[in-house]
């Protein structure tokens, strides 16, 4: 898999090592572009987080919906608004 932007890529590394290092919760899921392993933040319980988001791998745009009811997280990427 090539990715297409070197300093966004090493920027998402950053990232995901400050956050496993520092015990952060984080859910896994693949980009729907390119189905490269991502990992996210979850969310508080009985919460859930929307956004726009860019892939550090294919640098592809999609809409990303992370909920957390009942302790159990769950991550929908999409690329179809009408699906998220």
């Amino acid at each position: 898999m090539k990715i297409k932007n070197p300093v966004a890529f090493a920027n998402y590394a950053d990232w995901l090592t400050r956050n496993m290092v520092g015990g952060v919760p984080l859910a896994s899921y693949s980009c729907p572009h390119c189905a490269a392993t991502l990992h996210t933040a979850i969310p508080c319980l009985n919460t859930e987080a929307d956004s726009l988001s860019t892939c550090p791998v294919c640098s592809k745009v999609f809409f990303k919906s992370v909920s957390n009811y009942g302790n159990y997280p769950v991550v929908i990427p999409s690329i179809d608004p009408v699906i998220a």
